[in-house]
């Protein structure tokens, strides 16, 4: 058999006791078996025996390919063994019925493949802790009503770029709020309450909002060719038009979180023909 297995991987089964000149075809294929007896060095041979009778039944063993590791002082068996498969799919077939396999009243197996088991082996003993995330306080979507002139903002498009500016009537001039190239790919459209800003791509639409502008949240719908949002901004209505004129539409139901990174996460809703507002108000599916 030929030798593929990483140092890291041999010295870890050097250390469970598989025999330094053990080969391995992939660490998948070989199911880790606990939970076994611990038997003196005259029973070994006998439970060796009924071993590779339980687990030739789950897949073809290839020929030494059954490590049952002794103590070298007692000689007494260590209580769990490695066997190798002669592909991937037996050997998770093998773990799958091994795991939980009942051998008398006092020993019920636990089965892993090596690599799970290697994995787990590795998790460091001391709990290192979450990474701490800095909080960062969520921008007001409605930080625009706080004007002090009292001004709307309105989206204009030309070409490949999109402005959002302050409608100054009394001055009858615009001032560029936000400016971005190759925003949207086809056009732009506020939510009824103004807090955000649609933008239509290939692969689906995009939501905007806050003094930056910053992106709340993706809806994905590719080919999406018209969109509506609810009156109280929780659902989120896309269509796209097949070319025999049939059409798929496709409805969102917008969810609040409460951190500023999760503030806006989106969920399908589906075999509704309409989804409730405040207000007994509904907006057809």
């Amino acid at each position: 058999m030929p030798h593929d297995a990483s140092c890291a991987t041999a010295t870890c089964c050097t250390s469970l006791g598989m025999p330094e000149t053990a080969a391995f075809t992939a660490s998948k294929f070989w199911p880790v078996v606990d939970n076994l007896p611990a038997v003196p060095a005259e029973k070994y041979d006998k439970l060796t025996a009924i071993l590779t009778k339980i687990f030739g039944g789950s897949g073809r063993i290839r020929e030494g390919g059954l490590f049952h590791p002794q103590d070298e002082a007692t000689k007494r068996s260590k209580g769990y063994a490695f066997v190798e498969y002669e592909n991937a799919e037996q050997a998770r077939a093998a773990q799958a019925a091994l795991n939980g396999y009942q051998l008398d009243k006092a020993h019920k197996f636990a089965a892993t493949l090596f690599d799970e088991a290697d994995r787990l082996a590795k998790v460091p003993d001391e709990y290192g802790g979450p990474e701490e995330r800095t909080y960062a306080p969520a921008e007001n979507l409605l930080e625009w009503l706080s004007d002090k002139r009292g001004r709307d903002q309105f989206a204009i498009r030309y070409g490949d770029e999109t402005e959002v500016c302050w409608n100054d009537a009394p001055k009858q001039q615009e001032e560029t709020v936000y400016k971005r190239s190759f925003w949207s790919e086809a056009f732009v459209e506020w939510s009824p309450q103004g807090s955000m800003l649609a933008t239509v791509h290939r692969q689906g639409v995009a939501m905007w909002g806050g003094a930056s502008f910053g992106r709340l949240m993706r809806v994905s719908h590719p080919n999406v060719q018209r969109l509506l949002i609810s009156p109280c901004e929780r659902f989120l209505l896309t269509f796209s038009e097949f070319p025999d004129g049939r059409g798929r539409p496709h409805v969102s139901a917008i969810v609040k979180g409460a951190a500023a990174h999760d503030r806006f996460t989106v969920k399908a809703v589906e075999g509704e023909r309409g989804a409730g507002c405040e207000g007994g108000r509904k907006m057809a599916a």
